[in-house]
């Protein structure tokens, strides 16, 4: 029998909040779905949430595994081949849907292959963080392809037809690239892939990054707070998180002509964030932040001890829209090993815009979360020093100079 959706819930230690994920998928306005929880080496009390779910509703279903590379992403590829549904959506253990996500996806992939979902992060204190993302526009394809992700998982789907024909699966992703983003990738590859992108808010991500400091408790107090308000008025959630968006752009647009005809004023100090290379990712945990002066080219110098990981170090040169120049990196090992300068070889993500690379590279950042990423360092553990000169120009010239130049290089 084929159905209209098969749904991909991977998770490991997340149980209680099982609940509220799943039931938010059992919940949806199409009622021919499946839902494939996907275990990752799961805990014995995480098991017994998910015999709940068995128990309660026929439609879900669990494949049970030891835990596997990475998040075990190969287990998602031996779900599927057991999928009955047209088109495939996926959803973290810890995020929830509204009642129309999959009527939504489902309505987008009748004319492609690759949809996302317009998703909304919340924060710890219930503020709304949103990604602006349509795979249709191929800058924004750019943005993914260079390892600028902007579709969590919980917001992906695509056919089963288009993921059989890929010729590659899920498989475990290096530790520096999110998992989600490894698989985007496979498809961004294929040149006969269809994107779109859905314009009603569907999804709400919870990142567990950001509740490090929470109780198992406060998590599922916060889930069960949001399934309550999904479940009283989703067309008012829906249409609040709107008028939102539309005042955000508004305020953006604002704040951006301010930069550009001179109603902003230069900043004196710009906050460097280093992020450290660590196995478990970029996080705030394992970063310095650090005051440089704009006006003048500066020195910056940090020692820390470089871990065993692909993982690169990440450079955030400040919270503001303006010109950065940043020449002479290098890291120098205790041994007297000296890497780089990587002027040539760094990427950049966030709201930055590689302007030149060599011999000096420069960037524009068009917002508050410009990210420089450095080559990765195959060496053992050991302290390392960091090196490189800085040198920022907010003010409205700059960036109006800096906008033409992008313009004018098409």
């Amino acid at each position: 029998m084929s159905l209209i959706a098969t749904i991909i819930v991977p998770t490991y230690d997340h149980g209680p909040l099982l609940r509220y994920s799943v039931g938010s998928a059992l919940h949806q306005t199409v009622p021919d779905i499946e839902v494939f929880i996907v275990g990752d080496g799961m805990p014995g009390e995480a098991r017994e949430v998910v015999d709940e779910l068995l128990r309660a509703d026929p439609r879900v279903r669990f494949f049970d595994h030891p835990k596997g590379p990475r998040h075990g992403e190969i287990y998602r590829h031996q779900a599927l081949a057991e999928a009955k549904g047209r088109i495939v959506c996926y959803l973290s253990d810890d995020d929830l849907w509204l009642p129309r996500h999959v009527e939504e996806m489902s309505s987008l992939l009748e004319e492609a292959d690759f949809a996302h979902a317009l998703a909304n992060m919340v924060l710890p204190d219930s503020r709304l963080h949103r990604w602006v993302i349509d795979l249709s526009i191929p800058s924004f394809q750019h943005e993914l392809i260079e390892g600028r992700n902007r579709i969590p998982l919980s917001a992906g789907a695509h056919t089963l037809e288009a993921y059989r024909r890929l010729g590659v699966e899920w498989s475990s992703a290096p530790l520096s690239i999110p998992t989600d983003l490894h698989m985007w990738q496979k498809f961004l590859a294929r040149s006969d892939c269809r994107f779109r992108a859905g314009t009603i808010p569907t999804v709400f991500v919870f990142p567990a990054l950001d509740r490090r400091h929470m109780t198992l408790a406060e998590r599922i107090s916060e889930l069960e707070e949001w399934s309550d308000k999904i479940a009283r008025e989703p067309d008012r959630l829906s249409l609040q998180v709107l008028r939102e968006r539309v005042s955000d752009a508004a305020a953006t647009e604002a704040r951006l002509l301010d930069t550009l005809w001179g109603r902003g004023s230069a900043v004196p100090e710009l906050l460097v964030q280093l992020f450290l290379p660590d196995p478990a990712g970029h996080t705030e945990s394992n970063s310095i932040r650090l005051s440089v002066p704009t006006s003048q080219w500066t020195t910056v110098e940090q020692e820390f001890l470089y871990p065993q990981t692909d993982v690169p170090i990440r450079i955030d040169p400040g919270s503001f829209a303006g010109l950065i120049r940043v020449s002479a990196i290098r890291v120098t090992a205790e041994n007297g090993t000296v890497h780089g300068p990587f002027d040539d070889r760094v990427r950049v993500g966030g709201t930055a815009c590689l302007l030149k690379q060599a011999p000096e590279l420069t960037v524009l950042s068009y917002g508050h979360d410009p990210q420089i990423l450095l080559p990765s360092l195959s060496a053992p553990e050991q302290r390392v020093k960091l090196d490189f000169r800085l040198r920022a120009d907010l003010t409205a010239a700059a960036v109006a100079a800096a906008c033409r130049t992008l313009c004018e290089s098409g």
